[in-house]
């Protein structure tokens, strides 16, 4: 994407964060795991997004998860802070403030996510 005016230094702090991030310990990160408070805002860890989505019901038996496992980790966060969505539940979850790690154990990292996001 070009011509959106994010300037290359930006972009490349951003870049080096999550980088960062995912070299975090284990004990770090899961402090950001979604939870039933927070479903789709904070960290999974690898196999930890279901990426199906889909369950089996049938005469009445207990759902079924699908077998597929994903393989990444990921951090999700709110990139439009701003946005205050509407419909319900879902609505509700997905407009949920970003999750970041505490500022002593990645200094700088929510600073430079909000600045980013502002600037996009």
């Amino acid at each position: 994407v070009v011509g959106h005016g994010v300037s290359a230094e930006l972009q490349e702090r951003h870049a080096a964060f999550h980088r960062r991030f995912f070299q975090l310990s284990d004990e770090v990160k899961q402090r950001l795991a979604l939870s039933e408070k927070s479903p789709v805002r904070g960290y999974f860890g690898r196999g930890g997004e279901d990426l199906d989505q889909v369950m089996d019901l049938k005469d009445g038996e207990a759902p079924k998860q699908k077998a597929r496992t994903d393989h990444k980790e990921a951090l999700d966060s709110n990139g439009a802070p701003w946005s205050r969505p509407k419909g319900g539940f879902v609505a509700e979850v997905f407009g949920q403030p970003s999750r970041f790690p505490e500022e002593e154990d990645l200094p700088g990292f929510g600073e430079t996510m909000d600045e980013y996001s502002g600037a996009m």
